[in-house]
């Protein structure tokens, strides 16, 4: 199923604001306690040591690593050994907080082998995608968007067999309260973000203050318009002249989606689905003015979702919470002690009691 998320009218970007306090923004693969200001989108990461204590570190090729390459995509963590390997989390506003989750892949032939691997990524304890790696050169993003059942957030990489599980960044976006709040239905896996007011250049932070990815795409029969006057989110507008109207309707599959629907002038405007589309081989959108329009219909971007559920519930947290503090104590370093101490349950790790029931949180009954 699919969720639709149309935003119209005059401009996708979002008014920036430099503050990165609900960002948790990790390089894969620099050197432990190295941090670092990106040049390009001024966010500021970190290594991802502190985060995951297995792995190695390596660098792409040079033949890979051009000036079109994002610097975090240049290094990158493997996992030669282990099923299951994780980076744990922990944000400042935890649980029941709603966050963009995505994580970077970029081969580049690190290895020297030309074998492009295959492995599953989990979030906490349920499956949440398969990475095929196709091209030694072309970058894979991961993103979810995701309300935190816990405190703790688990990416695991999970060796299926098919090549050593790697990753490149691992990033953390803490989006507001009244942002995607059809993840009432399940957590939205993005499928697609389009700007379609450029044919060039992803546009991310600072122009879009959550940091969202918007690809650039060029659609058939299509002309640009821009503007550098102020565009308002609201309920504001200004006054067009009056002999020319613009309005027009949109269909999904043939279906009337919404309509007749006149934009407001420098206003921007979000039209969405309300519940999850129909299931379908496949969606095409499509845009029509009516007859009462003297104007062409127009659109900034638009962004696809499909519904992913995750049922298991995690570890609760008061004792997920004391198991870390004795594996930091200690300096605990078992193989399998990552992710989440009991779930899932074939990966429980050795040593720790468990009791699991469906309609709880698993809790910590003996070590």
């Amino acid at each position: 199923m699919l969720i639709l998320l149309a935003l119209v009218l005059t401009s996708l970007l979002v008014n920036a604001q430099d503050d990165q306090s609900g960002f948790i923004s990790i390089d894969c693969g620099i050197v432990e306690g190295s941090t670092y200001t990106d040049n390009v989108t001024n966010i500021n990461y970190v290594s991802d040591a502190d985060f995951i204590d297995s792995g190695e570190i390596h660098n792409i090729l040079p033949i890979y690593n051009s000036f079109r390459v994002d610097t975090q995509l240049t290094t990158l963590r493997s996992f030669p050994r282990n099923t299951r390997n994780c980076y744990t989390l922990k944000p400042t506003q935890g649980k029941g907080n709603r966050y963009l989750i995505r994580a970077r892949f970029m081969y580049g032939n690190y290895d020297f082998k030309g074998q492009l691997p295959e492995f599953d990524v989990y979030l906490g304890p349920d499956y949440w995608d398969t990475i095929r790696v196709n091209s030694s050169e072309k970058p894979i993003n991961m993103e979810i968007i995701h309300v935190l059942s816990s405190d703790y957030i688990h990416v695991c990489l999970i060796d299926t067999g098919r090549g050593t599980p790697f990753i490149s960044a691992l990033e953390l976006r803490l989006l507001a309260g009244n942002m995607y709040k059809e993840t009432d239905f399940g957590s939205l896996d993005l499928f697609a973000r389009v700007n379609f007011g450029s044919t060039f250049g992803t546009v991310r932070y600072e122009a879009d203050k959550y940091d969202r990815l918007w690809s650039p795409i060029r659609w058939p029969n299509s002309t640009y318009n821009y503007t550098l006057d102020k565009v308002y989110t609201g309920l504001f507008t200004t006054i067009d002249p009056p002999e020319e109207k613009r309005e027009f309707n949109i269909y999904l599959n043939g279906n009337l989606s919404y309509g007749p629907f006149s934009p407001l002038n420098h206003t921007t405007t979000t039209i969405l689905s309300t519940e999850p589309e129909i299931v379908a081989p496949k969606y095409i959108l499509t845009i029509n003015k009516t007859k009462n329009s003297t104007l062409p219909p127009i659109i900034n971007a638009i962004e696809l979702y499909t519904l992913k559920q995750f049922p298991q519930n995690q570890t609760y947290d008061q004792d997920a919470a004391a198991l870390w503090s004795i594996k930091s104590t200690y300096k605990i370093n078992k193989r399998n002690w990552q992710g989440d101490p009991c779930a899932p349950q074939e990966f429980v790790w050795e040593g720790i009691g468990c009791s699991n029931n469906d309609s709880e949180f698993p809790r910590i009954v003996s070590l």
